[in-house]
């Protein structure tokens, strides 16, 4: 009996003795934890202590399950010392943490010291224009576009937390970096449901966030906005900055320290939606931007925006508004990329003095330009790649690609009669194709019925593109360097070369061929229509 006392005593003491290492574990060593288990958000929150958050203090409280990756030095007085390293559970994000894939979406201390981007006026990178002859109007606009510094504040450029530049061609473009930039997601969202008409102007959704590495004293916006055009959600996502509060670093719940760029993009616009995809690769590209070492942020947030499959393909490293951790986020450095309005093809076709200017930058054969890689990186999403001419010309029939149209509206408000411009004999067109070139392969299609990669494939492989004026003729980029594209013009829109400039700046062949009607109803002259045909895919234009 008294063995068995003893060994209770001993058994007692053993149990206490774990019970205060444990203690002084957890209250006074604190070492690293390392969780490799998934949590619910409860249970994170749990963990965290958070059934009354503090400023600055995570609460992951909405939103898919996370995977705790690291919990170190968690303090019970939660100063800005402590860091939770997140991921974000969803069908897009990769199994790695998003630290070393897609941008440091971590809670932790804000950074030490600013960006190391040297924010003096850098030239671009040499690869987005090295094919333009050097001095030309060419390599000036159409190459490196933003060479003008638009001061915003008034301190200088390395001190500034706002930078913009704009083009000394165009009024109409300009791009913006933001350094130590707070963002309210919840507020952004609602605003941005529809970027054709983004009301993100006195949203709150932005503010300048105090630390000692920059400043934005006094601002004025009047070089920026004699630059840009008032309705970019870049121009009005400066205005929202500067008429707002700075906040103290206290109050970020995140912090993101690879630079993040931000652009927007209209719902479904083929056209316009390349156009933000051009501006956003040539900003990266500009900026010469590393894979994992930045993330993009798409501003867009409509319910039907289409193409977000191949957006992913083309931008691994995006994320949308929805997928930013909750909270108010804050990013070392933030680019704004201009929205497609800004595109330099776009200004081109859109500025009088510019027209012919631009008309004179044959593209043909300069496959470094920045137009060029792009459609060589759209082209990869796809799994798409060019072939041979020796490929090209083995085969024995020719492709031709019809396009056939349906009224359609180009964004919110729009009257569905204003753009039809459907060819009322567009089944005669199909079966005279058909007649007269037996032996080519001649295929009619609803782009809009096809998903957005089927619609290049069958560009990209075919020997003659038609198609009546509108959006899905920029696919014309596609195109092989012996293709060519046909285009089906209204009177009314004789004089409008988007689709000449584009092809001229791409090198690829390019024929016009009016048609009588309007914007409604249009009617081509099939016999003629034929013999342009001919001389498309059998001569040379």
């Amino acid at each position: 009996m008294a063995t068995n006392g003893s060994f209770r005593k001993k058994c007692m003491a053993v149990v206490l003795a774990l019970l205060l290492m444990q203690g002084a574990i957890f209250f006074f060593i604190r070492p690293t934890i390392l969780f490799n288990n998934r949590f619910t958000r409860n249970q994170v929150n749990a963990l965290l202590g958070s059934a009354s958050p503090s400023p600055g203090r995570p609460v992951l409280d909405k939103g898919p399950p996370v995977s705790i990756s690291k919990l170190s030095n968690y303090p019970h007085n939660h100063t800005p010392s402590t860091y939770v390293s997140i991921k974000l559970s969803n069908h897009h994000t990769p199994s790695t943490d998003l630290e070393t894939v897609s941008g440091s979406l971590t809670t932790k201390q804000p950074p030490t010291s600013a960006p190391s981007t040297n924010y003096t006026l850098q030239p671009p990178d040499v690869r987005s224009y090295s094919n333009w002859k050097k001095g030309t109007f060419c390599e000036e606009y159409i190459g490196k576009t933003f060479t003008k510094e638009l001061p915003v504040c008034s301190t200088a450029n390395n001190q500034s937390s706002l930078t913009c530049v704009g083009s000394s061609v165009s009024t109409n473009m300009a791009r913006c970096t933001a350094r130590f930039l707070a963002v309210e997601p919840e507020k952004l969202r609602p605003v941005v449901t529809d970027c054709d008409t983004c009301n993100i102007l006195n949203s709150g959704s932005f503010h300048l966030v105090q630390n000692n590495h920059s400043s934005c004293p006094e601002p004025s916006l009047r070089a920026l906005q004699s630059n840009s055009e008032a309705n970019d959600p870049l121009h009005r996502s400066i205005i929202d900055i500067t008429s707002n509060p700075t906040v103290p670093r206290e109050t970020c719940h995140t912090w993101v320290n690879k630079t993040a760029y931000f652009f927007s993009s209209q719902r479904y616009h083929i056209y316009f939606r390349l156009y933000s995809y051009y501006n956003l690769y040539k900003t990266l590209l500009d900026q010469g931007s590393v894979p994992g070492n930045y993330i993009v942020v798409r501003m867009s947030e409509a319910s039907n925006y289409k193409f977000e499959d191949f957006e992913r393909l083309l931008f691994p490293e995006l994320k949308t508004l929805s997928e930013l951790p909750e909270g108010r986020v804050c990013f070392r450095e933030v680019v704004f990329s201009p929205w497609a309005y800004a595109a330099v093809m776009f200004r081109c076709k859109m500025e009088r003095d510019t027209v012919s200017k631009c008309l004179g930058c044959e593209g043909r054969g300069k496959l470094g330009t920045s137009l060029m890689t792009f459609r060589t990186r759209a082209l990869q999403a796809c799994s798409l790649k060019d072939q041979t001419r020796e490929h090209r010309e083995s085969r024995t029939n020719k492709s031709i690609v019809f396009v056939k149209r349906k009224p359609y509206t180009r964004w919110n408000g729009d009257k569905l009669h204003n753009f039809q411009r459907v060819l009322s004999n567009q089944d005669e067109v199909v079966s005279n194709l058909k007649s007269h070139f037996p032996n080519a392969q001649v295929r009619d299609v609803f782009m809009e019925d096809l998903d957005l990669c089927e619609q290049m494939r069958l560009v990209h492989e075919c020997d003659l593109y038609i198609g009546v004026h509108g959006a899905g003729l920029v696919h014309l980029w596609w195109l092989h360097d012996d293709a060519a594209v046909l285009e089906l013009a209204p009177s009314n829109f004789s004089t409008n070369p988007s689709f000449k400039t584009l092809a001229k700046l791409t090198g690829r062949r390019y024929r016009f061929l009016s048609i009588p009607g309007n914007t409604y109803k249009v009617t081509v002259n099939v016999p003629a229509m034929m013999d342009v045909v001919k001389s498309l895919l059998y001569g040379k234009v």
